[in-house]
């Protein structure tokens, strides 16, 4: 079972997938980086050593790039915002890869100490790359630098699966584990001085991803398992609060494991075909189970689904399946394939491979000063939603930006002491390109 995680899988099993078919004044507008308003999602293909760059807006492939680093690319995260992209190589070099992502053009490959280079991720302000190692240790590397380097290796015990996710607030590295007698566990890092400060057993869970809430309350940890199909840890007390059975063992084989932005719905790719998840409830249920046969017709097959990432609007999620050497793009409105897109050989792409963060909000704000509105520098702009918060602080034109921002629901507050506002605060959804901020009207003294 546990061989599945290299690169020979599709001679080892071919299993059949069924996947879906089935005063003063503030004003600011949210903008999306990429010209056609759609981030790319990057498959990084395990047998032939490329990364496939498609245009979730076209849903076709736009570039192939590589051999990125050596001949087993399989690790993939996107850094806030969509500007660095990050793959992670199985060796026999083991290295890491940071592709541009305007140009979609290979920055750098730095090497890496240790071997089996799998899982990595990086923080929200883009500064810090982790990458986990099947072999049994942890990397972090400084992404500031040209070239990145090493901060440090850490022992966290050999594991397959060597999988991590950061914290919304960059304060905490997830990351699967052996360590203490754990044979498969849930380990914390504290990213401030890279301990580890926490562990939690996954009862007996072989893992193969995981995911964070969007307010950073629950971690999500999937696997390969007779009746398990997912785990849910709580991040506050460290403890595993619920076990989410396979719908019809002798097991799903979850994989791959993504958030709606939202936080209501989470997906796993699995052997059976993709499965929604109920937040809440914990209520799971196959895509193909949910969708209409009457407006869904037609029925793909498929091999081995790895890996699973959403849009940031929450329309749509995104499968590898590496038996096919393809992508399925999924709607979720209805859990109908969109398409089928063929891309390289054996894509994995572990990891969140489509960019969660690639809005921007921005803004000018101004006084009323005795009848005339001018630009007033150094009031504060907080953008909030729960476990998130960012700001900006407007410039001499009043002038304000924040950058890299996953869609969802926000609060909006202008703050500058001594100032009054009204409204107060703006609830702001953002889910679309160019979608307009409220205007604020205050007074100061």
């Amino acid at each position: 079972m546990h061989s599945l995680r290299r690169r020979d899988t599709r001679a080892v099993r071919q299993l059949t997938l069924r996947v879906v078919v089935l005063g003063i004044v503030a004003v600011g507008s949210i903008t999306s980086p990429a010209a056609a308003g759609s981030p790319n999602a990057y498959i990084a293909n395990t047998a032939d050593g490329t990364v496939s760059v498609v245009n979730t807006n076209g849903n076709a492939v736009k570039k192939t790039i590589g051999p990125p680093s050596g001949n087993n690319p399989v690790g993939v995260a996107v850094a806030p915002g969509g500007q660095r992209i990050y793959v992670t190589d199985l060796g026999p070099d083991p290295s890491l890869t940071a592709i541009d992502g305007r140009t979609n053009k290979i920055i750098e490959t730095v090497s890496l100490p240790d071997g089996d280079a799998w899982g990595v991720a990086v923080n929200p302000a883009g500064t810090r790359v982790y990458v986990m190692h099947q072999s049994g240790s942890l990397s972090v590397l400084d992404a500031t630098t040209s070239p990145m380097t090493l901060i440090g290796n850490f022992p966290i015990g050999s594991i397959e699966g060597a999988v991590g996710v950061v914290s919304p607030d960059g304060t905490r590295l997830y990351m699967t584990s052996s360590q203490n007698g754990f044979p498969y566990a849930l380990s914390v890092l504290d990213t401030s001085n890279n301990n580890v400060v926490g562990q939690v057993d996954l009862n007996g869970l072989y893992p193969a991803a995981i995911a964070v809430s969007p307010d950073g309350s629950k971690v999500y940890v999937t696997g390969e398992h007779p009746s398990i199909a997912m785990d849910v840890i709580d991040t506050e007390t460290l403890t595993l609060t619920t076990t989410v059975s396979c719908p019809d063992p002798p097991g799903c084989l979850a994989r791959g494991v993504a958030v709606k932005p939202d936080g209501s719905q989470i997906y796993v790719a699995s052997d059976n075909g993709p499965l929604v998840i109920d937040s809440t409830t914990y209520n799971l249920s196959y895509m193909q189970d949910l969708a209409d046969p009457d407006t869904c017709m037609n029925v793909p097959g498929g091999n081995i689904p790895w890996a699973v990432s959403v849009t940031p609007n929450g329309k749509r999620v995104y499968v590898t399946d590496e038996g096919n050497d393809s992508v399925f793009a999924i709607d979720l409105a209805s859990y109908c394939v969109i398409k089928e897109i063929p891309v390289g050989a054996g894509p994995q792409a572990v990891g969140q491979f489509i960019d969660a963060s690639p809005y921007s909000l921005s803004g000018r704000v101004k006084a009323a000063v005795k009848g005339a509105i001018v630009p007033l520098p150094t009031a504060t702009v907080i953008l909030s939603r729960p476990g998130r918060a960012d700001s900006a602080v407007s410039d001499n034109k009043g002038k304000y930006s924040i950058p890299h921002l996953p869609g969802g629901v926000y609060t909006l507050t202008p703050t500058l002491t001594g100032c009054s506002f009204t409204p107060p605060s703006a609830t702001i959804t953002i889910q679309r390109k160019n979608t307009r901020a409220p205007t604020f009207v205050g007074a100061c003294p």
